[in-house]
């Protein structure tokens, strides 16, 4: 429901008329008792005046604590999106990184696969193919070995994420920083 700004102020502008119709009226006097003695005789238009200036300062107060409240409603509500956008990141780079990860370990295995079909394809185990198809396998366990251990505590950081909604530092490894490019 919409604020009557035109009945309160029309309600402020008789307020105003009739305090200034009191004060032209009579004569404030020095004593404090001469300041009762004019309250008590005062007209009940005053007295309304009064009772209608209190009531406008009580509604104006509460809408000032009604506009505060939606202020700060707004600052959570902006501070929660805020929030939750943050974690959607986080778990969109980590999600980025295990794909990374997967990709390094898909490679190593293919270049081993590859080493494997030409020492296979020149029907020859010589030196040179041996020593090609072992540091193919050298290689090819350390990319699964680090794959595997970064994948593993990529999955605990975003264990974290998803359970307690706390934003982890996502460990970056190398190797997927290498596949990426």
């Amino acid at each position: 429901m919409p604020f009557p700004w035109l009945r309160v102020l029309n309600a402020v502008l008789g307020v105003a008329e009739v305090v200034s119709k009191v004060t032209r009226g009579g004569a404030v006097g020095s004593s404090r008792a001469a300041g009762t003695m004019q309250l008590a005789d005062a007209p009940v238009e005053a007295k309304l005046a009064g009772a209608a200036v209190a009531a406008l300062r009580e509604a104006f107060h509460r809408d000032d604590q009604r506009l505060s409240y939606d202020r700060e409603q707004r600052e959570a509500d902006r501070k929660r999106a805020e929030r939750l956008l943050r974690l959607d990141l986080a778990r969109q780079s980590g999600d980025r990184e295990l794909t990374h990860l997967r990709w390094l370990a898909s490679l190593a295995l293919v270049g081993w696969m590859g080493t494997l079909l030409s020492v296979v394809a020149s029907g020859g185990w010589g030196v040179g193919l041996r020593l090609a198809l072992g540091v193919g396998l050298c290689c090819l366990l350390a990319a699964l070995a680090t794959a595997f251990v970064a994948q593993s505590r990529l999955v605990q950081a975003l264990t974290r994420l998803r359970e307690k909604g706390e934003i982890p530092a996502l460990p970056a490894s190398d190797a997927a920083a290498t596949t990426a490019t």
